[in-house]
């Protein structure tokens, strides 16, 4: 996660994903990992947020606070999802 442009990005991407999962590859630093992270949208929004604070800020990352109400926002755009995001899919996807 150090570095992640995914994470350091635009807030909305890691928390799709902390929401419903992510499978498939997806390419870090030119690097490609394929597996799967498991949903964690049973958390509050609060949690969401507090835990995506944390990493976009920790192991050297700079990237700004995420704030409740962007979960809130992500979360309410991506309510009918039901299976984990592959990596083509959330970056066509519209978030918000």
């Amino acid at each position: 996660l150090a570095g992640s442009e995914w994470l350091t990005g635009d807030a909305e991407i890691p928390i799709a994903i902390v929401l419903h999962g992510l499978q498939g590859p997806l390419t870090v630093h030119g690097t490609t990992y394929n597996g799967q992270m498991a949903a964690w949208g049973q958390f509050s929004d609060d949690d969401i947020a507090a835990t995506l604070t944390y990493v976009r800020s920790s192991w050297g990352n700079a990237a700004p606070a995420v704030t409740e109400d962007e979960v809130e926002a992500v979360r309410a755009a991506t309510a009918g999802r039901t299976t984990p995001w592959t990596w083509d899919e959330l970056t066509k996807a519209k978030l918000k």
